[in-house]
C-alpha cells in the first residue's frame, strides 16, 4: 500500500497499538519542522476479548474501541498493529534477479518460505540492501524481507476497526514498528536484541544493519505472571503483589520478599536471550553487521522499568544493556499531558506505528 504524505497538510499521524490487556494511541504532527505530540491515550481491555492476539470477543472489543477510541481517530489516518505471536517475518537470499522478476516468483518463494499455507496468509515484502556485502556478493545475491500473518486473523481487525469507522491506512506488524521507535535513524552496524516485556508476554526482537532479523514471543513470561507468582508464593493480595515488584523489583534487600521469586522469572528471559542471541551468531546472513555478536540489549515495554532490571541481565549476559527510548528519532522529545518517559515506554510500538507515515522524522 502507498501510504499518503500525511505530514504534508500537517495532519496528525496516529498510531494504534492493541494488545491483549490494552489499547495504546499517539497521535503525532508536524509543527515548525518537529514532531509534536498531539494526543495520547491508553485503554485497558478486560480479559477473554483477546487471548494470545487473536479476537475472541469481537463485539466488546468493537465496543471499546467505539466507546473510548473512534472520538479521537475517526478523522484521522491510523497505522494500527497485529500481534506478534501470528506473525512471520524472515529475509531469503536470492540469486541476483530484477524486481520485476521476484515480483513474479516471490508467491513460490514465501510458499516455501512461510509455515502456513499461501492461500491462507496475507504476505507482502520488500527488497532489502544489506550495507556491508562486499560488491561482488551483491552481484549475486537479492535479499528479500517477507512478512506474513493468517488471512482470519487480518480480517477480524478489520471488521471491528471498519465497524468503528476507523479507517486503517496499513496494518503492521508491530515489532517492526518497537524497532522503528527505538533504533536510531532505523540503522545500526552492530545487531541489538530488544526484549519487550509486556503485561501478557515478552517478545524478542533483533535488528541488524538496516532491518529487522528475528522476532518471537512467549507467554510464559509477562509482568502479571511475574505479580501471580509473587501473589500466589507469598499468599498476598494481587495489589500487595504488584506493590513489592514495583517498589523492590531486583533491588536485593532484606524487604524485598520478592526478589527470589522475580528473579527466577527473570532467568527465565536471559536463558531464551541467550538462545537467541546464539542462533543470530549462526544461522544470520552475513553482509548486515561488521561482526554477528549482539553487544547490545535495549528493554521496552511497561516491564522494562522494573528496578535494577538492566543490570541484573547484563551481568548475566556480559552484554551492555539499556532502557530504550521511544523519543530517540527526535531533538526534542514530545512529551506532553501528563506523559512521562516512564510513562511513555509502554507507548514505544504506537510511536513507530506513527512513524512509519511521518517524514523526515528524525530532527537531530
Amino acid at each position: 500500500m502507498i501510504l499518503s504524505n500525511l505530514t504534508k497538510n500537517r495532519q496528525i499521524i496516529v498510531g494504534l497499538d492493541l494488545s491483549d490487556r490494552s489499547i495504546k494511541v499517539i497521535g503525532l504532527k508536524k509543527k515548525n519542522q518537529q514532531a509534536v505530540l498531539s494526543f495520547h491515550q491508553r485503554n485497558e481491555i478486560v480479559e477473554k476479548v483477546i487471548e494470545h492476539g487473536q479476537i475472541k470477543d469481537k463485539m466488546k472489543l468493537t465496543e471499546i474501541v467505539k466507546s473510548k477510541i473512534s472520538h479521537l481517530v475517526r478523522h484521522q489516518e491510523c497505522v494500527i498493529s497485529l500481534p506478534e505471536t501470528e506473525s512471520f517475518i524472515k529475509i531469503i537470499r536470492l540469486p541476483k534477479m530484477k524486481k520485476s522478476e521476484i515480483k513474479k516468483s516471490i508467491k513460490w518463494e514465501a510458499e516455501a518460505n512461510i509455515p502456513l499455507s499461501i492461500d491462507e496468509v496475507y504476505f507482502d515484502w520488500q527488497v532489502i540492501h544489506p550495507p556491508f556485502l562486499s560488491l561482488d556478493e551483491q552481484n549475486k545475491y537479492t535479499d528479500v524481507l517477507i512478512g506474513a500473518l493468517p488471512k482470519k486473523l487480518v480480517d477480524d481487525y478489520l471488521s471491528v476497526f471498519k465497524e468503528a469507522q476507523i479507517k486503517p491506512i496499513a496494518f503492521e506488524i508491530e515489532s517492526v514498528a518497537t524497532s522503528r521507535a527505538l533504533i536510531k535513524k532505523s540503522f545500526s552496524p552492530e545487531p541489538i536484541m530488544i526484549i519487550d516485556l509486556g503485561a501478557s508476554r515478552t517478545s524478542f526482537i533483533i535488528f541488524a544493519g538496516n532491518t529487522l532479523h528475528f522476532t518471537t514471543s512467549t507467554f510464559d513470561i509477562s509482568n502479571e505472571k511475574i505479580v501471580d507468582e509473587i501473589k500466589t508464593t507469598l499468599k498476598i493480595s494481587h495489589a500487595d503483589a504488584r506493590q513489592i515488584k514495583i517498589k523492590y523489583g531486583l533491588r536485593k534487600n532484606p524487604a524485598n520478599q520478592a526478589y527470589s521469586i522475580i528473579a527466577s522469572s527473570i532467568q527465565k528471559v536471559i536463558q531464551s536471550a541467550q538462545k537467541y542471541i546464539d542462533f543470530f551468531a549462526n544461522k544470520s546472513l552475513d553482509g548486515y553487521v561488521h561482526q554477528k555478536k549482539i553487544k547490545k540489549i535495549i528493554l521496552t515495554g511497561g516491564g522494562s522499568l522494573l528496578l535494577d532490571l538492566d543490570q541484573f541481565i547484563s551481568r548475566q549476559l556480559k552484554i551492555e544493556v539499556e532502557i530504550g527510548n521511544p523519543w530517540i528519532n527526535f531533538s526534542h522529545p514530545p512529551i506532553k499531558n501528563n506523559l512521562s518517559y516512564p510513562k511513555s515506554m509502554s507507548y514505544t510500538t504506537a510511536v513507530g506505528l506513527a512513524l512509519r507515515n511521518f517524514t523526515n522524522y528524525d530532527q537531530s
